[in-house]
């Protein structure tokens, strides 16, 4: 789906915390009645899908993805020690808050490992990229990036109880394996976590064969 603020959803001026975010996510699986719904989230989405399993729990949850997520913390701190120093998330904020439409060219090439001696994707993909993320809410932009920055979820990883899918590449710079993946892998107590070689955080763009290959086989 589209988060409010995103694609073709309406844009609110709040509601862009973690319990906002998650009571639209159970608001489409109510109104459309959804039943056995396996909930794949990506990127920050990865706290969409620990949050709703925390507010609502896992009645209509079959089992759950967390692909190159969030899960379960971003920002450095005493106890964990891997992840992003906090001036880079508030260089983060500031860029978005004075130029968003520039500081996210380079974010997607961040986002892939993109550099001019190793393209790891078309220059057509950024272009396309970035057109989507420059046209959301830049209000929508700011709030998302607070919550996927300053929320810690490892208090919550108890409540997933449903077989989880942790897929996360060990080259990741946009968020570290050793702060996600991990740690994720080792407070979900039901899970498959697989470690892709090589590949970025966009890693549904540069090792997509190898993704589909993975979901198709839980899906199954």
């Amino acid at each position: 789906m589209d988060r409010k603020g995103f694609g073709k959803s309406f844009v609110s001026a709040d509601g862009y915390d973690y319990d906002g975010l998650t009571e639209d996510l159970h608001q489409l699986i109510t109104q459309l009645e959804l039943k056995n719904v396996i909930l794949f989230g990506f990127s920050m989405g990865g706290g969409e899908v620990v949050r709703y399993l925390t507010n609502y729990g896992d009645e209509n949850v079959d089992k759950v993805g967390l692909i190159s997520s969030i899960i379960p913390i971003v920002k450095h701190t005493a106890d964990n020690p891997d992840g992003v120093p906090e001036k880079a998330l508030e260089d983060i904020m500031a860029a978005l808050k004075k130029d968003r439409v520039e500081f996210l060219e380079g974010f997607h090439k961040n986002f892939y490992n993109y550099t001019d001696s190793s393209k790891t994707v078309s220059e057509q993909q950024l272009q396309y990229d970035w057109s989507i993320a420059s046209h959301a809410s830049p209000i929508a932009t700011i709030k998302t990036a607070e919550s996927w920055a300053g929320t810690d979820f490892r208090p919550e990883l108890k409540n997933v109880k449903v077989k989880t899918l942790i897929v996360h590449g060990d080259a990741d710079q946009i968020v570290p394996i050793e702060t996600s993946g991990k740690q994720a892998a080792e407070g979900i107590v039901d899970n498959e976590f697989v470690i892709i070689p090589g590949a970025p955080h966009g890693l549904n763009n540069t090792h997509t064969t190898i993704l589909n290959e993975i979901l198709t086989k839980f899906l199954k």
